[in-house]
């Protein structure tokens, strides 16, 4: 029987039982059951006021088991909000992470220099993993040389030479897949991974499915 398909990063729930996703939740956000979820503050709508009770929801909301990594959290030069507060709320998150000892899905626009810096001065022992990478292969390799986990979104259902290149040259211990807020499924990105890795379906759940289990430290059987 084929492995599950994994979405690690999405921002609804899956009906398929095909399918196993984790939802994104911001600290508003109920949690849902039965399946996986990430917490996080997300760069974008940080408040400085109210970000010491968020946290402290976040890290009340990671405590269950449902909850399989902290973030979407990171760092983002191309919004409004001061880079101070971002740098102070992925700080902390980081922090939370390593608490319960679960991975960090990391929002990054223009700023993989300060996050793989963030990375070495913790001296993490958490699984990284940057969602919906988009970058060049300068910074990929720079990522891969400090054991960050790239996940891949709808951005690679658009052709691009670039990112094809770097998924198709990725270490297959660190790859990941996700839907984000696309219009793409799941069995569509991985359709596509598929062509650009010259491998199969099959294999490539197998693998995604290894690493689910090895990055997120989950049993499923």
């Amino acid at each position: 029987m084929p492995e599950k398909f994994i979405d690690i990063h999405c921002h609804k729930d899956s009906p398929s039982v095909d399918i196993i996703s984790v939802r994104n939740l911001f600290p508003s956000e109920k949690t849902v059951a039965p399946g996986f979820y990430s917490a996080g503050l997300h760069p974008w709508y940080l408040n400085a006021d109210t970000m010491p009770e968020d946290l402290e929801k976040i890290r009340s909301m990671v405590k269950d088991k449902r909850a399989v990594a902290v973030g979407e959290c990171g760092l983002d030069r191309l919004t409004e909000t001061p880079f101070t507060l971002q740098e102070d709320a992925f700080s902390a998150q980081i922090k939370i992470a390593e608490e319960c000892g679960k991975p960090l899905i990391i929002h990054a626009v223009r700023t993989y220099s300060e996050i793989i810096s963030a990375k070495k001065k913790m001296k993490s022992a958490i699984p990284w993993i940057i969602h919906g990478f988009n970058g060049n292969v300068q910074i990929a390799e720079q990522l891969v040389s400090n054991n960050f986990y790239l996940s891949f979104g709808p951005a690679i259902m658009d052709s691009s030479a670039r990112l094809a290149k770097i998924l198709s040259e990725l270490p297959e211990e660190l790859l990941f897949l996700e839907t984000d807020e696309g219009h793409s499924s799941i069995q569509d990105l991985y359709r596509a991974a598929a062509k650009i890795r010259k491998t199969d379906i099959p294999r490539l759940r197998d693998v995604i499915m290894c690493n689910f289990k090895n990055c997120f430290r989950i049993d499923i059987r």
